[in-house]
């Protein structure tokens, strides 16, 4: 009998967290175990949350494994099966203030090709003590926890949530540098804004620092990637613009070589006025008539329209003197014959 390819397994499965010392305005580690028995799997997915005083800085994964922890979702591979007891990652995160806090983990899941393993949730309470750096820790609201309010990243917009930190943009390979804007409470200072240099090949972390007294910041990463993309676009655009350079040189040229061989075929043609000579009922200018030419492949060009102006029939005037022999008659009678053979 055949099972369906997602099963929901019933295995001993479970997840364990486990923190280090917390201090306010320190980092401190909370690491994520696994537990899958004799069970293998190649992929795990879960959400995961923080107390208000806690800010995620990074999650480092586990040896064999990468993925993404981005909006609060953990979704991971694995490159070997995992089974047994084993570490997934660790939380890397800052403690604001002084205070009860807590980091959870929840609808954990194990996959293979053939089952889904569940393995709950697990809630980690952390305590954060006074900070050793100072003598004493003022109260402080969710405000005074140092976050960026908008952060731009300007012809490549983002989805910006403030307790979101980490920011992947796709550039095109040729890109050099970027505009970051950022804004914040009036009390916080932000470092990381303005022009940027990008990396020439690669990845080029970025990072955004929202910064509260000496001891208090947290960190924006912006990852940007270059991409090779947009390649496809620059080499069309380029064919086709040589495409285009060639096509009016080829025109240019021919029709050069139709005078060349109409002119060389019929040399009392060549008269031209300021405006050209009128080849087959278009006007062809000066420059484009050449005066010499070898050309030999031309010669049934039509040439009936070739004449750059009419010829008018030169007037001949002649003019005679009639004497008549009347003798009443005692004048001279002139004939016009002008034109007249």
């Amino acid at each position: 009998m055949l099972l369906p390819i997602n099963v929901y397994a019933v295995n001993n499965t479970s997840i364990t967290l486990s923190c280090s010392e917390a201090s306010a305005g320190e980092s401190f580690k909370c690491e994520l175990h696994g537990y899958l028995g004799d069970s293998y799997a190649g992929y795990i997915s879960a959400k995961y949350e923080l107390s208000s005083i806690f800010v995620l800085n990074d999650f480092k994964y586990a040896p064999g494994l990468s993925g993404s922890y981005q909006s609060n979702i953990l979704q991971i591979n694995s490159d070997h099966g995992l089974n047994g007891q084993f570490l997934i990652g660790t939380f890397e995160l800052k403690a604001t203030r002084e205070g009860l806090g807590y980091i959870s983990v929840s609808d954990v899941e194990f996959k293979n090709d053939n089952a889904t393993f569940n393995a709950g949730s697990k809630k980690e309470l952390v305590q954060v003590s006074a900070s050793k750096t100072t003598i004493a820790t003022q109260e402080v609201s969710d405000l005074d926890v140092p976050m960026l309010t908008n952060l731009y990243i300007v012809g490549y917009p983002i989805e910006f949530d403030r307790k979101n930190r980490h920011y992947t943009i796709d550039v095109p390979y040729d890109l050099n540098e970027l505009y970051i804007m950022a804004n914040t409470y009036d009390n916080y200072t932000i470092d990381g804004t303005g022009v940027v240099k990008l990396n020439e090949k690669g990845t080029t972390e970025l990072k955004v620092v929202v910064k509260k007294d000496n001891y208090i910041n947290n960190t924006y990463t912006i990852k940007v990637r270059k991409t090779y993309k947009n390649m496809i676009w620059y080499v069309i655009t380029g064919t086709l613009f040589f495409a285009l350079i060639a096509v009016i040189i080829m025109s240019y040229v021919s029709k050069k070589k139709v005078v060349e061989g109409i002119f060389k075929d019929n040399p009392e043609l060549r008269r031209k006025n300021k405006g050209g000579a009128l080849i087959n009922g278009q006007m062809v200018s000066d420059n484009v008539i050449p005066v010499k030419s070898n050309n030999e492949s031309f010669r049934a060009v039509n040439t009936s329209n070739l004449l750059s102006e009419k010829q008018e029939e030169p007037k001949v005037v002649k003019k005679v003197q009639v004497v008549t022999t009347k003798p009443e008659e005692n004048k001279v009678k002139t004939l016009d014959l002008t034109n007249k053979k």
